[in-house]
């Protein structure tokens, strides 16, 4: 196995990992984000969480066992398509906080010398 095709597969484990966080945590119900996408799949938002986040494992898999494991012509842009996909999930996290952010004043009420600092941020 390839260090690419070792990196490919450890980003999948890893997605499967952060769906089941998610899943365990209801995000479903309470991630705006992952409210919308849910809800765009099924009514049931838990049910739509799960195929959707189902779905993206599995074309991860798929895109492992077959065209990358065999070195396909379509690997690559098959599997940057995948990246991107969960690098849109993955910058959906913090981006979705901003309006948060802007509209408890947390950004703007910081003093300007000191910086921003997070909440349990160490000192």
């Amino acid at each position: 196995m390839t260090r690419r095709q070792k990196t490919f597969l450890a980003l999948i484990i890893t997605q499967a990992a952060h769906a089941l966080e998610e899943y365990l945590g209801h995000l479903y119900d309470v991630f705006p984000p992952a409210r919308f996408v849910s809800g765009l799949i099924s009514q049931d938002r838990e049910r739509g969480f799960i195929i959707f986040n189902a779905a993206l494992v599995i074309f991860g898999l798929w895109c492992f066992l077959g065209p990358l494991r065999r070195a396909s012509p379509s690997a690559e842009p098959l599997a940057w398509l995948w990246v991107g996909i969960e690098l849109i999930n993955g910058l959906g996290h913090p981006l979705s906080l901003l309006p948060f952010i802007w509209r408890t004043n947390y950004v703007r009420e910081q003093p300007p010398n000191k910086g921003l600092k997070l909440p349990g941020a160490l000192k």
